[in-house]
């Protein structure tokens, strides 16, 4: 690859020529021909796609302990995208102020209370309301 020049070079070890390319990861980052950010971009968003369609994918019971990792892994998020630092003092409830969104907490709730409708709105014969209402056998 060459970088800012009008014709490919043409470099060769003994009888092995090398393959010309547009642009390749070198160390987790996209080098381009066109010195453009676009290829870099594009996979960067690609990856995030990808990791977000196996997440909604999948369906989790989460416990009190994974509750509070998974809302303090989001007011991380939240901090960065805000640029708000530890050292600003600026309180959760704030943050999710300014971001105007609902905590984890509440998102969660909601999820949960919008599926037991459901269940509940289900035929008698259903399994997910047998679950819901089913008692334990001694």
């Amino acid at each position: 690859m060459g970088q800012g020049v009008e014709s490919s070079p043409n470099i060769g070890i003994s009888d092995y020529k090398l393959e010309v390319v547009h642009d390749f990861v070198y160390l987790g980052s996209t080098i381009s021909d066109s010195l453009s950010l676009d290829s870099a971009f594009n996979k960067c968003l690609g990856k995030a796609s990808t990791t977000m369609s196996r997440l909604t994918n999948e369906s989790w019971t989460l416990r009190a302990r994974q509750e509070r990792k998974l809302n303090a892994y989001h007011m991380r998020c939240l901090r960065h995208i805000l640029d708000i630092t530890w050292q600003d003092k600026v309180t959760n409830n704030s943050v999710l102020g300014r971001a105007r969104i609902l905590s984890m907490y509440l998102r969660l709730k909601l999820r949960r209370m919008r599926w037991l409708g459901h269940v509940v709105r289900m035929g008698d014969d259903r399994i997910p309301k047998d679950l819901l209402y089913g008692e334990m056998t001694q």
